[in-house]
């Protein structure tokens, strides 16, 4: 029960905050690719996904300090490690 509302509401969370990390990408915004990195590092954070937390604190830290060569591909990295960590947390929750 608790387990699968947790992976739901993690996939939903950070499914848009990819998007939107994503959209402030394009939009050349480091104060929003910051504000979301931070947010899915939490996250990530709270259900133990460490390989997305590293690569959102990487990205959070060069956005705050505006020094980031490489944020496409770094947020491209984003995808496959919130793809990972979900179906960690389907596997956890289906026991």
């Amino acid at each position: 029960g608790l387990l699968k509302e947790m992976a739901q509401l993690f996939r939903e969370d950070i499914g848009g905050r990819l998007v939107a990390i994503e959209a402030a990408l394009a939009a050349g915004n480091l104060d929003g690719i910051a504000q979301e990195a931070h947010a899915i590092k939490g996250a990530a954070g709270a259900v133990g996904a460490r390989r997305l937390q590293s690569f959102t604190q990487e990205i959070e830290r060069g956005a705050r300090e505006k020094v980031f060569g490489g944020a496409a591909e770094r947020i491209a990295s984003l995808k496959p490690a919130f793809d990972e960590a979900a179906a960690a947390l389907d596997e956890e929750a289906k026991g």
